[in-house]
């Protein structure tokens, strides 16, 4: 069987137009507590894994899983305003009204795909830094005095988070100062 590539690119003005879609629909979707939020994207990720579609939209599902990870995650216990910039970018996904229906065989989660790329790309520094916790947690815990609920783990951990949030406020202060956030 043969395949097909496609690529495209979306320049400055189609960014700022799905951005603004994005927040638009983030708007309408944030009447949505956290947990229902949470909950659509989790049944919208069911259904793209349940669904026969490409291998770059399932990519961009791991990314989408990664991040209803890190708010789930108590451990990592995200600042208030970092909280609310990933819920919001999450409330886009928990409205199913969005471009492409999803019901559309091999393209309907294109537009999500999309959308999922731009939400990664401008969390990349928290994702970045909740990835290193993570493989820092699972070091910990797989070592001998680094059994779950003890004290010292407690404390490593903390102190893992700590300093993955100061990398993060790090990163994406040489990001402003170069004009790169998009948020």
């Amino acid at each position: 069987m043969a395949e097909l590539r496609v690529s495209f690119t979306l320049r400055d003005r189609d960014v700022e137009h799905l951005r603004w879609l994005m927040q638009r629909v983030g708007t309408d979707a944030a009447k949505l507590d956290e947990a229902q939020i949470v909950a659509a994207v989790e049944d919208m990720v069911r259904r793209i894994r349940a669904s026969q579609v490409p291998e770059y939209v399932l990519e961009r599902a791991a990314k989408l899983e990664a991040l209803v990870e890190m708010v789930r995650d108590r451990d990592w216990d995200m600042p208030p305003e970092v909280r609310e910039r990933v819920i919001g970018a999450l409330a886009y996904f928990a409205k199913p009204n969005d471009l492409i229906p999803d019901g559309v065989p091999g393209l309907g989660f294109l537009d999500d795909a999309i959308m999922i790329e731009l939400v990664a790309r401008d969390l990349a520094h928290e994702l970045t830094g909740y990835e290193a916790f993570r493989r820092t947690r699972k070091l910990a815990t797989v070592k001998v005095h680094g059994a779950l609920g003890s004290p010292d783990l407690a404390q490593r951990l903390e102190a893992e988070r700590q300093r993955q949030r100061a990398r993060i406020r790090e990163r994406e202060a040489r990001a402003r100062e170069g004009g790169r956030l998009l948020w």
